[in-house]
């Protein structure tokens, strides 16, 4: 397996596979060893192939601007957008999600969708991370959510702070569960590395399907 590999002030390894072509690229810490780098791209192959196999096979969903009858992913369930003139508000109406703006247009849709999905992530992320933090030992100083390129969450550990990605609201619910977890246990060990998933087996030993479902980029 080819991989291109970059040494970079970061402090994680760092894996991506870029479509179109499916070629691997590696970021790392320049005091991590090359062992340590071949280690971890091969205790990631399986996951590789399957992106490649699936980047190769795919079309990339056409992005488009949001109109009133489009539907929306929320936590994995899918919403049709409506629009009444009104006070700015979005909430969930049975199957539809209700978008309110004194004047109809694109933007005003997406910034309603966002604010939808910011208003889900705060609801739900305390508890969890009150519930996690206790069952995995550590603490947290600070957490956020914010919409990420690249990932679905980082953890500052010096600062003891996570971020998570918005976009994690439009997936099940234990999505981002997950995400949480990756992002506690680099707590307990900074690098992707036999320690860091021997802790993710031990509290979350269904990661690895939950990931899968993060890596299918979803239909919108």
């Amino acid at each position: 397996m080819r991989v291109s590999l970059t040494r970079k002030r970061v402090k994680n390894l760092n894996l991506r596979v870029v479509p179109p072509s499916g070629e691997v690229r590696v970021s790392a810490p320049r005091h991590v060893s090359e062992r340590d780098i071949v280690e971890f791209v091969g205790s990631r192959k399986a996951w590789i192939l399957d992106v490649q196999q699936r980047i190769l096979t795919r079309e990339t969903p056409r992005r488009h601007s949001l109109s009133p009858g489009d539907t929306v992913p929320v936590w994995g369930s899918s919403l049709c957008i409506q629009f009444q003139r009104g006070q700015y508000a979005a909430y969930r109406d049975g199957e539809s999600l209700l978008c309110r703006a004194p004047d109809y247009n694109h933007e005003a849709l997406q910034a309603l969708y966002d604010q939808h999905l910011r208003e889900q992530m705060k609801a739900r992320i305390p508890a969890l991370l009150s519930e996690w933090e206790a069952r995995i030992g550590v603490k947290t100083q600070d957490w956020g959510v914010k919409k990420m390129k690249t990932k679905w969450g980082s953890c500052n550990i010096s600062a003891a702070r996570i971020w998570l990605n918005l976009e994690l609201a439009k997936y099940p619910e234990a999505c981002l569960e997950y995400v949480l977890v990756h992002e506690l246990v680099h707590l307990l060990e900074r690098y992707h590395n036999a320690r860091f998933y021997a802790f993710m087996d031990q509290y979350l030993p269904g990661w690895r399907q939950t990931k899968a479902v993060l890596d299918t980029p979803l239909e919108t």
